[in-house]
């Protein structure tokens, strides 16, 4: 039996990400996806397309292959996305994660912890 949305996931203690926004229809649920690209370098739009066309709100993805950290948009008209990066000094490797750009206000710490690990912390029906 599914864990209803108030109810932590796994026994962890932590709770769903739920009525948090409405933009795509879904009665108030948000939507969370990983996934590992192999690289983003050259293959943004085709990441972002099939974010827009799944209704992904945050996305988290591995092997990204940008060097150093940083951020920037990608996308268009409404499918447009906020990507946060941290990456080897060689452009190897590398993890990120894109915030459909609706919801980046809502972003209140995106931390870099080593070029494997990120961390955000996000607004969820005024609790963070």
């Amino acid at each position: 039996m599914a864990a209803s949305p108030r109810q932590p996931l796994s026994r962890q203690g932590v709770l769903r990400i739920t009525e948090y926004s409405d933009h795509a229809g879904r009665g108030g649920a948000s939507q969370l996806s990983t996934v590992n690209v192999g690289t983003m370098v050259g293959r943004s739009g085709e990441v972002v397309e099939m974010m827009g066309r799944r209704a992904v709100d945050l996305f988290c993805v591995q092997e990204v292959q940008f060097k150093g950290t940083g951020c920037r948009i990608f996308g268009r008209g409404k499918e447009r996305y906020k990507f946060w990066w941290s990456g080897e000094k060689e452009g190897t490797g590398g993890v990120g994660m894109l915030v459909r750009e609706e919801l980046v206000e809502d972003v209140i710490e995106m931390k870099r912890i080593s070029p494997r690990l990120m961390k955000v912390k996000i607004v969820v029906t005024g609790k963070v």
